[in-house]
């Protein structure tokens, strides 16, 4: 139950630097997700903002036509971008966001903040892009819509932060096609570089639950314009995230 937990703000939150760091992802099925969350009752704080403590991402990603951006990922690629409008239900805050991965496989995250989300860019926003992304990648349109469900968790003592995302959807701008993840559990984990314990990291080794490498814009491209990408490289991922589908089609284990 998320409402045991503690509270920390978003200021709060804001003040725990986590610059220098190691990010490690979980996928599992949510109906391992009550009994997770409750071993970790004592050791995190939760976010709360305006008495919520699970919070609604909407995202708009952009790529080229020919999902220059996906394919660079694909073909594990670094010094790669990606483009997305993002905003949080609850507060109404949104951002245009560039976020690039250096050859030294360093996220570097730039963002405005902008009225909504949109499916074209207002002039000061493509300003925004041009001045940094090289020209080949400029001319961007929509390419995924992507909505999810996150709960924010930071230690009480140490520099970690963990997200918890469920409720993933997915939906093709153009075609309208929609995937909806209903019994899929991403976990992240950001800490310092010298952090040596991790009560979540302790949980996930006795689930026997092991790291991943997980991009949601890349799963969302894959299951909604894969005749139109390359997917080799994601087809192991598709193939377990049907398996997790299928053995969890029961789905009673609502998060209160």
């Amino acid at each position: 139950k998320i409402h045991n937990f503690e509270s920390i703000s978003l200021n709060e939150i804001e003040h725990i630097s986590l610059m220098d760091r190691v990010d490690t992802k979980f996928t599992f099925p949510v109906s391992l997700l009550p009994q997770i969350i409750k071993k970790l009752e004592y050791f995190y704080n939760i976010l709360e903002i305006k008495e919520n403590r699970i919070f609604t991402y909407q995202n708009v990603y952009w790529d080229t036509a020919h999902f220059n951006f996906y394919h660079a990922h694909h073909n594990g690629k670094l010094n790669r971008y990606k483009v997305r409008f993002r905003r949080y239900k609850e507060t109404g805050a949104a951002f245009l966001e560039v976020k690039f991965k250096t050859n030294k496989k360093r996220t570097i995250k730039e963002r405005i903040s902008v009225q909504g989300l949109y499916k074209s860019m207002l002039p000061v926003e493509d300003i925004f892009i041009k001045q940094r992304l090289p020209k080949e990648y400029q001319d961007l349109q929509p390419s995924l819509l992507g909505v999810y469900r996150r709960i924010t968790f930071t230690s009480k003592t140490s520099k970690e932060r963990v997200t918890i995302d469920f409720d993933v959807r997915f939906q093709h701008p153009s075609s309208g096609k929609k995937v909806y993840l209903k019994n899929l559990v991403i976990a992240e984990v950001k800490r310092s570089k010298t952090l040596t314990s991790s009560r979540f990291l302790d949980v996930m080794r006795e689930y026997r639950l092991h790291a991943t490498s997980f991009s949601k814009y890349c799963i969302g491209c894959c299951i909604t314009a894969g005749e139109r990408i390359k997917t080799n490289r994601f087809k192991m991922k598709i193939r377990g995230l049907n398996l997790i589908e299928l053995r969890n089609k029961k789905n009673g284990n609502a998060i209160s």
